[in-house]
């Protein structure tokens, strides 16, 4: 069976899709095409440089401890969306979203966090890139082996938003491929359309006012991770290389 592609993805009932690396975000917009910026990729290529780097004086390392947000909407860049009068938590869910966990301390996706969790992650994701770069990505060949997640739409674009698999595509991307096949999340809503923006969970429940949910939204479209970098002066205006 033919695999479908592109927006054929987003309208096909199929689990399994192809998509192009430079659709792909994860949940805070970071992308893993070299148009973008995410903080794994970056690594992976300070690593290339460097093979003797040690964990304590990368990037990975710089990222953790100077991208410690204190609410999902500064995830967004729009922190001033969050009211304590409000909101009985600075960690809302997203607005298509019925919850939310997070962890403050040990957590992949931003600091603060150990010297033993950055140490394990900057060795996790440079021995997947040693074995990748050998094997390819072959997800037929073990078992949960698809980078799995689900659409954003707007209009005729889209994204891919990783739900599993981020180290994956921070490797995939660096080795340079263009597209792969991916799976739908299960139990996931196939696509969020910003049509229906008057529908979700935590727009209808007030969390979110339809602007800052657009906010949220239209981050995904409009940034691609290195505006965060240069806000928090881990990347260098114009230093899209590292």
């Amino acid at each position: 069976m033919t695999v479908p592609k592109g927006l054929t993805g987003l309208e096909s009932s199929l689990e399994v899709v192809n998509v192009p690396l430079h659709k792909c975000c994860d949940w805070q917009g970071f992308m893993y095409a070299k148009e973008g910026w995410h903080y794994f990729s970056a690594l992976l290529r300070e690593y290339k440089k460097n093979p003797d780097l040690h964990y304590s004086i990368s990037i990975l390392k710089e990222y953790y401890d100077k991208y410690q947000p204190r609410s999902t909407f500064e995830c967004f860049l729009c922190e001033e969306e969050f009211n304590s009068k409000h909101h009985t938590t600075p960690w809302v869910p997203l607005p298509w979203d019925q919850s939310f966990r997070v962890k403050l301390l040990d957590n992949q996706h931003f600091g603060p966090n150990s010297n033993a969790f950055i140490k394990k992650e900057f060795e996790r994701i440079t021995t997947l890139y040693h074995k990748l770069r050998v094997q390819g990505y072959q997800p037929l060949n073990h078992r949960d082996g698809y980078v799995r997640g689900h659409f954003l739409r707007n209009g005729e674009d889209y994204r891919f938003k990783v739900t599993g698999g981020q180290h994956r595509m921070a490797v995939l991307g660096v080795l340079g491929q263009t597209d792969l096949d991916v799976k739908l999340q299960p139990d996931w809503k196939r696509v969020i359309d910003i049509r229906h923006i008057d529908q979700w969970e935590q727009v209808k429940n007030g969390t979110y006012s339809v602007r800052a949910a657009q906010k949220v939204f239209h981050c995904y479209f409009q940034t691609t991770g290195k505006e965060k970098a240069e806000k928090y002066r881990i990347l260098k205006k114009g230093d899209a290389g590292r």
